[in-house]
């Protein structure tokens, strides 16, 4: 099972957590959606508060973010990546 979830450089310790808690492997399917879940609504949740769109900590902050080139991407980065988001089957899901 450690093909499920693992890095670059071999197993998580997630997935070797994951294997040691004696799931069926539908039941580790659905766990590994709800970390998915997680992690994505956590990072627009940081990429949104970068922006200034929200608060993080209790302070709310805009901040000018550009690209290698200079490019502004203040604004978009929130927006694509909650396109990614809702278009990933695990949003979709439920």
């Amino acid at each position: 099972m450690w093909g499920l979830f693992t890095a670059y450089e071999g197993p998580t310790y997630l997935g070797y957590e994951l294997d040691n808690i004696g799931l069926t492997l539908l039941q580790r399917e659905k766990v590994l959606a709800l970390v998915k879940l997680a992690v994505g609504e956590a990072t627009h949740n940081i990429i949104c508060g970068i922006e200034g769109a929200v608060s993080l900590g209790g302070s709310q902050q805009s901040y000018k973010l550009i690209d290698e080139t200079g490019n502004e991407l203040t604004g978009e980065l929130g927006e694509l990546l909650y396109k990614k988001l809702e278009n990933s089957a695990y949003m979709n899901q439920g």
